[in-house]
């Protein structure tokens, strides 16, 4: 599992988006802007410096799994509903990938 941390850039006083930073071994470390959607119970993810699409998935799964394990703190239980891949631009200039990762509380049947 890679290592993923919260951090809050140092020249914004208010941050308009949530920010992860991924320590890589080598190369750039990833940098994922992260909001909640509107519209659902889920989140937006922006991942930039990623080298393959395998990469981008398996982050965004590490993600949504600290999320649903962070879930049970606040007295819910989250589960992961759907992982859907908005875009994946890999090439020369730009390396940035975008899902929507949609959540339900867990039934407590």
């Amino acid at each position: 599992m890679k290592r993923i941390e919260f951090y809050i850039p140092e020249r914004e006083t208010i941050p308009t988006k949530l920010r992860l930073i991924i320590e890589k071994d080598e190369g750039k470390d990833i940098t994922v802007y992260y909001e909640r959607l509107e519209e659902s119970f889920g989140y937006n993810f922006e991942l930039y410096d990623i080298t393959s699409e395998d990469e981008a998935k398996e982050i965004i799964s590490q993600i949504a799994e600290i999320m649903c394990n962070q879930s049970y703190d606040h007295g819910q239980e989250w589960r992961v509903e759907n992982i859907e891949k908005l875009s994946c631009d890999i090439n020369n200039f730009i390396s940035k990938s975008e899902y929507n990762v949609l959540f339900r509380i867990r039934d407590m049947y």
